[in-house]
This record gives structure tokens, sequence and C-alpha cells, in this order.
């Protein structure tokens, strides 16, 4: 059976049986390097920081379920909730954060695709914040299938699937990003990409 595991105090992820996460979690573990030093070289050690996981495989844009059948015959279905728990979390953090003056959202691996495709929702999000950076680390995945990916197999809301049109999401979701936002300018607002 394939189901999301929540373990009390840990990151909850999808898996296909249930075990302990391997390692230390995000949150209690005691590396202190990259954004999460406290170093005076680091200008985010005294920011406050939120931490989605990422497990759905869809970039954090799915919203619902799909059935496949694999090599063997067998019938797996993947619950492709990355939108969904994204908002979830985002309802947390607001409750946290109300207000923010500096932004910066950021994410690396499959939480860099998501970025660029989640940043106008952040923006919006965030309507007082002066100060915003959108950054993606390591997001280059080029496929013609993105498209019907995000429409059929994830789905993700329209506002995501529809900005891709060709092989590079990344470059899609931030030419829509920037189509919309531009340099925050309109809005009183400083966005960098």
């Amino acid at each position: 059976m394939h189901d999301y595991v929540w373990q009390s105090g840990r990151v909850g992820v999808y898996k296909a049986t249930p075990m302990d996460m391997p390692g230390p979690d995000f949150f209690t573990s005691d590396i202190r390097v990259g954004f999460r030093s406290v170093t005076k070289e680091n200008p985010f050690s005294d920011w406050n920081m939120a931490f989605i996981g990422y497990g759905s495989g869809d970039f954090h844009t799915g919203t619902g379920d799909v059935t496949v059948t694999d090599w063997t015959g067998t019938e797996l279905t993947f619950h492709h909730h990355g939108h969904l728990n994204f908002q979830a979390s985002m309802h947390r953090i607001l409750e946290a954060f109300p207000t923010v003056d500096k932004l910066l959202f950021c994410g690396e691996s499959g939480g860099a695709f998501g970025v660029p495709a989640l940043a106008g929702d952040v923006i919006d999000a965030s309507p007082d914040c002066k100060d915003i950076t959108i950054l993606s680390d390591s997001a280059t995945l080029q496929w013609e299938g993105w498209p019907t990916a995000a429409r059929e197999l994830w789905p993700s809301p329209a506002h995501i699937a529809n900005s891709l049109q060709s092989d590079n999401l990344v470059t899609d979701w931030f030419e829509a990003l920037y189509k919309k936002y531009g340099d925050g300018s309109a809005r009183g607002t400083s966005i960098k990409y």
C-alpha cells in the first residue's frame, strides 16, 4: 500500500513502506552550512526560515492522484499533492509570519523547479514585502512532455500548467513570473530573479 507516512517531529514523506527517515531532519540537524550557517558571513543567519518538504514528484505543483500499471502488471497510485501540500504549508507559514520586510524564496533540486512555479503565490501572499528575491538552484531538466505532465498527470492548477509552452519548465515559469510582476516596481516592491 502506498500512503503518506507522518512521524511525530519528522517531515512527512511519501513512501511505499513505513520506515524511519534516515539521517537528521531539516530543523533539528546540527549541520550548519549554507543558509543554515550561523556565522557573520551568512547574511541570512538571523532570518526566520520555513521549509516545505518535497516528495510528490510534481515539483510542488500537483493536485491529483494517478494510477499506473508498472512493467509487472501491478497497479500503483501516485499522489501528486505537491500544490495541495504547498498551500497547506503556506497557510501555516502565514500564520507564523503574517508580514515580512524581506523575503528570499528559494529551492534546490526538486524544490528549485517549484520556486518559479509558486513564486507568484508567495508574492501575492506578501503584499507588504518590499524586497523579494526568487532563487532556483540546480533546476535544469528539459523534456518536451512537461506541458502534458503538468496538465494531465499531476494535474497542476491552470495558472501553473498553462504557462508551460516549451521543453524547459523552469524558463517558462520564470518568464511567466517576470511577465506578471516584472521587477516589482509597479507594486512598490523590488523583485530580483
